[in-house]
């Protein structure tokens, strides 16, 4: 009996360092994403402004383009919190956030061009709006929920957010990046997230080449003409199909979440798990497809 429950209690401390484990690998994969994102800002700013500003373009251009560079900027500073909220398919956050941003961004240029009589300036100050409140958002959001529940996704406090070097649980771990850099990172994990990487990159490409193409040879009016008509032409497909898309990707994210459960639940029931935990997982698999 005495040494049921102590493999029992062993076997469930080493669950929980297995959970503490995979929230980190998540933690410091997301924050690959903040220095990714301001390199990628600050070269589309500094891009623009030597390289593809037309001779002659006003200033107050430029100063739009650099204001849409510095709202992307503040966006990726919060980006691990997006990328966490979506792992634990926290969508009210998400909604509350965009909702809000997408608000205050009309506001501001509303304002800004009316009132203010601001010009093309206003679309960039509504820009930086609108990173602001979605930062705001959601770093309201894991504060308060972590001041008054003890814990927002498993994590105890703000500084669980931060990157940290992996536990070594003995198991599928690396053993000698025990005292090197690689024990930042899974390998297994970042190399599936340089895969989707590159396929947003190539998906990027094929819906906003026609744009990028048209931003080298043509001038801001034919521009502003062509984004007119193609945003008004696709509005009615984006209010159709986004819905339908956003609710397919978090139903598989729950049906692969909970493959993944039974399957770790079968792997420390033993024999006799395994089987049942084995035929759970090839229904949910059959499910799936």
């Amino acid at each position: 009996s005495s040494s049921s429950s102590s493999s029992s209690s062993s076997g469930g401390g080493s669950g929980a360092t297995a959970l503490q484990r995979q929230r980190q690998v998540l933690v410091n994969l997301s924050w690959l994403s903040v220095p990714a994102g301001l390199l990628l800002s600050m070269s589309v700013a500094v891009a623009y402004v030597v390289l593809l500003s037309p001779p002659g373009e006003a200033w107050d251009m430029q100063l739009a383009a650099l204001l849409y560079c510095a709202g992307a900027a503040i966006e990726s500073l919060v980006e691990p919190l997006f990328i966490i909220g979506q792992a634990n398919l926290l969508t009210g956050v998400r909604a509350t956030a965009e909702g809000s941003a997408a608000l205050a961004k009309g506001l501001v240029t509303f304002a800004l061009l009316v009132w203010f009589n601001c010009g093309v300036v206003s679309f960039g100050l509504a820009q930086v709006a609108y990173g602001l409140t979605v930062a705001v958002t959601y770093l309201g959001y894991f504060y308060r929920t972590i001041r008054k529940e003890g814990h927002a996704c498993g994590y105890r406090s703000l500084s669980e957010l931060l990157p940290r070097r992996l536990i070594d649980t003995g198991a599928g771990t690396d053993a000698s990046a025990g005292s090197s850099g690689a024990s930042w990172l899974e390998p297994s994990a970042l190399a599936l997230a340089v895969t989707f990487a590159g396929q947003s990159v190539f998906k990027h490409l094929l819906t906003e080449g026609d744009k990028i193409v048209l931003s080298f040879g043509s001038s801001l009016h034919d521009q502003g003409v062509y984004a007119m008509s193609q945003s008004y032409g696709s509005l009615a497909t984006r209010l159709l199909l986004q819905p339908l898309e956003e609710s397919a990707r978090l139903m598989f994210s729950k049906m692969g979440a909970r493959l993944q459960t039974l399957e770790a639940g079968a792997g420390a029931e033993g024999t006799t798990g395994d089987a049942a935990g084995e035929k759970q997982a090839a229904a949910e698999r059959a499910r799936m497809h």
